[in-house]
């Protein structure tokens, strides 16, 4: 799957607004991350994708750190083993040690002759590769929630509405669901 870069910049403008600087090259290095990503041929499943990505990381379309990080919250407190706090980080805002650990034993089991250990490292996961990863991978096989994104997009049907429990409970759901129909514009026009 490869896309137009002038053909997607100009639809994405059209179906949202204008762009910053850091923005266009935040999309320029996810439509790269794509690309390259064998497991994802379905454009309504990467509108998707893109659609959480611009929710979750604030529209910066670049890793970051969740606002707060995680004061008030159950995972906002320092593990008692490591002492570090597994606060959202990323494009999808990884939260839990154990979603940390998961992404470890799944990136290191694709990539064995390049380790990471995300749990005492979560910095990682702000580095744009680490974290195209974590999206992609947990999105499609349910880390999070046990429900990944062909449950909710598949040959019989597409529901972005509901897709939102991939990552979360449905919140924001009709807001990032309408992100995905114009990513899906924006994709399908400027597909190669």
């Amino acid at each position: 799957m490869n896309f137009d870069r002038k053909r997607f910049f100009d639809g994405y403008r059209s179906q949202f607004s204008k762009l910053t600087q850091g923005q266009v090259a935040g999309l320029e290095t996810l439509l790269g991350f794509i690309e390259a990503d064998q497991f994802l041929t379905d454009i309504r499943r990467v509108s998707y994708m893109l659609a959480t990505i611009k929710h979750e990381a604030d529209d910066k379309y670049e890793p970051i750190e969740e606002y707060g990080k995680g004061k008030g919250k159950k995972y906002g407190r320092a593990d008692p083993v490591t002492g570090l706090v597994y606060y959202g980080r990323g494009y999808t805002q990884t939260t839990w040690k154990e979603n940390y650990l998961k992404l470890s034993v799944a990136w290191n089991k694709l990539h064995p002759h390049e380790e990471v250990d995300f749990v005492a490292h979560p910095e990682l996961l702000l580095v744009p590769r680490y974290s195209y990863f974590g999206t992609s991978y947990a999105m499609r096989v349910g880390l999070y929630t046990g429900r990944k994104l062909s449950d909710y997009i598949n040959e019989n049907f597409c529901n972005y509405f509901q897709a939102r429990r991939i990552i979360n409970i449905l919140d924001e759901a009709e807001l990032i669901a309408g992100h995905a129909v114009k990513f899906e514009r924006v994709l399908g026009a400027s597909s190669v």
